[in-house]
Order: C-alpha cells, then structure tokens, then sequence
C-alpha cells in the first residue's frame, strides 16, 4: 500500500494535533513530493517557531574554575588543583541555561539532516542555519528513553510540534555508509509503525471532525465469572482503539492497517479472523446497564489504496461492519468518508 505523500501528511497533521491540515507546510502543488523532505520541511518551520519565542532554559548545577568565590567553595578540588596560587577557585553554582534536553534533541535532529546526502540542498542550508542558534548545545547522543521522558514533562507549547516531527526524523534517520552520515527509512513501508500512525489519526480525526460522540478509549470488562476471584487477575485487558459515544448509541472501531486487507486462501478471499474475533469480543462483552451499550455498532476499519469496501453483518441486532477508506483518493472525499461510516444507517 503507498499512500500519497500529501495525505500521508494530513494524517501526521492529525496524528501530532498541532496543525491545521496544510498549514504551515502547503504540500500540494510544487510542495514537497518525497517523505524526507516534507518531515525535514516541517521540522525547520517548527523549530524556527520554537527560536522565535526564544529557547526554554533552566537551572542547572555547574562546577567551574573562577576568579572569586560564587556558589559553593570546592575545597578539595581548588587545593588540589593549587588553583589559589592562579588567584582562582573551583565552586559549584546555579546557572540558567539553554542546555535542556528538548534543546538537546532540536540539536541533534538538525545535525542528523545536515548530514543526510538524500535531503534537498536547500533544506539542508536551511538546517544549518537553524543550527547556528544553537551554539550553546553541543552534540550529544539521543537515546529512545528521552522521548519517554519527555512525553513525562510538560514541554512549551511551541515545542510540541517541532519535537513530535523530531522523534519521527530521529527513528527513520539511521547511520549511512560513509561515517558520519544518516541515511532516511521510509516509514511507510514498516506495517508496525503505520498501523499507530491509522489508529492515532482515527482518534484525533474524530475528536475534532464531530460533535454528537465523545471520542475514547473504552476499557472493556470480560462477561466471565471467575471460578475464585484470584482467576480474574488473569484475563487479558481489552481497551478498544476508539469508543463513539453519544447519550443513546455507541461505536466501537477497530482500526487495523494491512498492506492488503483481505487474507486470501486456495484463491477465497475472506477477513481477517484475528480481527473478525477481536470486534466480536468487544461486541459481546461491552454491554452494560447503559442503554446506549444495546445499541452498539463494532466497526473494523480499514485503509486501502483501491476500492472501498462495505460489508455488514448481525449478531442479535447489533451490527457488526468490515468497512474501508481508501487513502489515495482526494482528502477531502477521504474526510467526507470517514464522516459517512459513523452516520451510516444500519442497513449500510
């Protein structure tokens, strides 16, 4: 499955939810037309935001060679070192700085482009010079860790963007051929990676595309009885990818992304059955005293590059749907589908 590179980036848009589709990066037209360069496009514009508003900085605790005293006096390190004989000290001290680890990660995603051989020549200027305002942070080493971390703190809004494109540029840009230079994986050929990029688009889509649902994640209680209760700390959570819910019906989607859609067998065509039990399950055991719970319908969802499919099935009255959006059309026939699924009468 390829998907277009202009509604590869609505979906990111929705994805990250920090940009108006198209805005600030207009990628119809002469814009971008591979992945790299539209990611490197908007990582620029997001991190000349971010230096618009000035770096964030904080305290940190230095130790430095002075003349005078600041902070607290190192006895041990100033005798040692035979500092008071150069009329100095060693202390430890408070200093403001620009040396945080959002700053630090800005820094090395924008060393990582400029050594990219596959980025546009003028992306890369682009990038040095956006470098050049961060003389204060030298290089370092990002780990994985550090985006967990992050996602922990409550960075500056200005920052959210520029850092969502940042770990993306980070796990894609990879050590190249030559030393020092950083060859660009294409994320869209990892089913993994895309199938998370599906489900936060659906989430985000939905929380701001309609009114009428409220847009979760449903967490889902079995409807088995444990023999001794000690047996119910063993059954698997089941947390669904997104719950609509209004005050008289709900929908649960399920969102899978599949290079084809349909598994084939001795030349049949058929769904998923891992799916197919999955969205029965949620069927089977969502329902609650609420009444909106019997009036339930489970979607399975699927993208495609090619025709879209409608199929529709029934389990004592509740409606359960295999249904399709096909990601190479016009966004905005894509936006209108999405929007027809969730108003689809039940006969669909």
């Amino acid at each position: 499955m390829f998907i277009p590179i202009k509604n590869l980036y609505y979906l990111l848009s929705y994805a990250w939810n920090k940009l108006t589709p198209g805005e600030p990066v207009e990628v119809a037209g002469d814009g971008p037309t591979e992945l790299l360069q539209l990611l490197a496009r908007v990582f620029n514009e997001a991190t000349r935001t971010v230096l618009k508003r000035g770096l964030d900085q904080q305290y940190r605790t230095v130790a430095r060679d002075l003349a005078g005293v600041k902070g607290k006096l190192q006895y041990s390190t100033t005798l040692r070192n035979h500092l008071l004989l150069q009329q100095k000290t060693h202390c430890a001290f408070d200093e403001f700085s620009a040396l945080t680890l959002p700053n630090q990660i800005l820094s090395a995603v924008l060393h990582k482009l400029i050594r990219s051989p596959a980025l546009d020549r003028s992306l890369r200027r682009t990038s040095r010079q956006l470098l050049a305002h961060f003389p204060q942070i030298p290089p370092r080493k990002i780990q994985p860790s550090d985006f967990a971390q992050l996602r922990q703190q409550h960075s500056h809004q200005s920052y959210q963007l520029a850092l969502s494109v940042a770990e993306l540029l980070y796990r894609q840009l990879l050590p190249g051929e030559s030393p020092g230079t950083y060859r660009f994986l294409d994320f869209r050929r990892d089913e993994r990676q895309m199938s998370q990029l599906f489900e936060t688009f659906l989430f985000q889509f939905y929380r701001r595309e309609q009114a009428p649902y409220r847009v979760r994640r449903e967490l889902i209680h079995w409807h088995l009885r444990p023999a001794h209760a000690p047996h119910r700390d063993y059954l698997p959570l089941m947390r669904t990818d997104l719950s609509l819910e209004s005050a008289t019906e709900k929908i649960i989607i399920d969102a899978k992304y599949y290079r084809r859609t349909l598994q084939e067998y001795f030349d049949k065509r058929s769904i998923q059955s891992s799916n197919l039990y999955q969205i029965f399950s949620y069927l089977l055991n969502q329902e609650s005293a609420e009444a909106r719970s019997r009036q339930t319908r489970g979607i399975l969802l699927y993208p495609t590059t090619t025709a879209d499919r409608d199929l529709v099935y029934h389990w004592e009255g509740l409606p359960l749907e295999i249904r399709t959006v096909d990601l190479s059309r016009d966004w905005r026939e894509i936006h209108q589908r999405l929007l027809d699924l969730i108003a689809w009468d039940e006969g669909g």
